[in-house]
């Protein structure tokens, strides 16, 4: 018994079908194309709270800690799982906690990028987290020895601590 040849005619048929069926598109990579999701699902900071509210559209957040929530960690959940995610540069899976990220005293920037499936669209979002130690004082508030403290040249080497509460140098008066 003779094996049936496919003709040219044959195989361009089952093209021209496979084309039908899927949608028209066909693409070199095997018939599927990779994702250009770059959005984040949620985005989750473990102390503080996020401003304004999370939103997939939104990119630049703020946050403000006290010095009791130092060290934070993001959790970033991407939209496509294929999508990679890092915080600070650093990868992090999608819906796990980043390292601990350590704030000093003032801004802190903190850069949550996606990049998608295909490896060529990314989005960037960023955090910007204002770290102060405790209760805001001012001025008026200070005085000769009003906290017990006559020195504030070393606050925990410049991190966010909660070891004592900041207040500049030129609002001490002696």
């Amino acid at each position: 018994m003779k094996k049936p040849r496919a003709t040219n005619q044959f195989i361009a048929t089952l093209f021209l079908f496979f084309i039908a069926v899927s949608g028209g598109c066909f693409h070199a990579n095997g018939g599927t194309q990779k994702s250009n999701d770059a959005s984040l699902h949620s985005l989750a900071l473990s102390e503080g709270s996020l401003y304004p509210a999370f939103d997939a559209a939104t990119t630049a957040y703020t946050a403000k800690v006290l010095s009791s929530g130092s060290s934070p960690h993001i959790t970033p959940v991407s939209l496509d799982e294929k999508a990679t995610v890092t915080v600070n540069g650093a990868f992090v899976e999608s819906g796990t906690d980043s390292a601990v990220i350590n704030l000093s005293i003032g801004t802190n920037t903190i850069t949550v990028s996606v990049t998608a499936e295909d490896g060529i669209t990314l989005k960037t979002y960023t955090i910007t987290i204002t770290c102060s130690h405790g209760k805001d004082l001012t001025p008026q508030m200070v005085g000769p020895g009003a906290l017990g403290i006559s020195s504030f040249t070393d606050v925990a080497g410049g991190y966010c601590t909660g070891r004592a509460p900041f207040v500049p140098q030129e609002w001490i008066t002696k």
